[in-house]
């Protein structure tokens, strides 16, 4: 490889890592030098593996820095205080948001769910790569998820389930008094039952592009 091109991804990653220090900053989270080069990594797995194992849309460095970190981290906003949490991602795709989560809060217990056998290879990677030895990930679908230890405090998704069918399926994963969140674009309302009781919404704004996210809070 040339100093060129040793340099252009030196340069890339300083201002991946700056940009994301100041968006997290923004969220109220002042993020480590290892944490910021882990993300950096996870940033350059992705687009390694992206195309080949088709993870994810667009991951150019600016949507994976607000669309995919920055929009995980968000979800923080929907946590009770309490540390050593047990959290489900249903869906999680490319890892999303259960392992930024798992990056900025080591404390966390993070079972990542999801269906497809590459996605789930690349999950492994990633878990290997960043030393989360606070996460696992399991191939199944959510459906299909059973365990004798199956009750999570927190159960999220950014998958595009309909809501009102990831609460069904998720009812028995979901610790007495725990909580499911959703994030969600403007019509969020249209995927809402009328009827639900116990359930905090919350506008929020993806740091540096200002794109706006309603996260669902439905306590059990």
């Amino acid at each position: 490889m040339s100093t060129n091109s040793l340099d252009e991804a030196e340069f890339r990653s300083l201002r991946f890592k700056g940009d994301l220090k100041r968006g997290a900053k923004l969220i109220g989270l002042n993020l480590t030098d290892n944490q910021l080069n882990s993300f950096d990594l996870y940033r350059v797995e992705l687009q390694k593996w992206g195309d080949v194992y088709n993870l994810t849309s667009n991951l150019s460095d600016s949507s994976i820095l607000t669309r995919h970190f920055l929009d995980s981290i968000l979800y923080l906003k929907g946590f009770p205080a309490n540390k050593n949490l047990s959290v489900a991602d249903i869906g999680t795709g490319a890892g999303f948001p259960g392992i930024p989560l798992a990056i900025v809060q080591p404390d966390l217990k993070i079972t990542l769910i999801e269906p497809t056998g590459k996605k789930v290879i690349f999950l492994n990677h990633i878990i290997r790569c960043l030393n989360l030895r606070n996460v696992i990930a399991i191939q199944t679908r959510v459906e299909d998820y059973q365990t004798e230890n199956a009750y999570f405090d927190i159960v999220v998704s950014r998958a595009l389930f309909n809501l009102n069918e990831l609460i069904k399926v998720t009812s028995l994963m979901i610790s007495p008094g725990g909580r499911l969140l959703v994030s969600k674009g403007r019509k969020y309302r249209q995927n809402l039952k009328k009827e639900l009781k116990n359930i905090e919404i919350k506008h929020l704004l993806i740091p540096i592009e200002n794109v706006d996210r309603w996260l669902i809070i439905l306590i059990t």
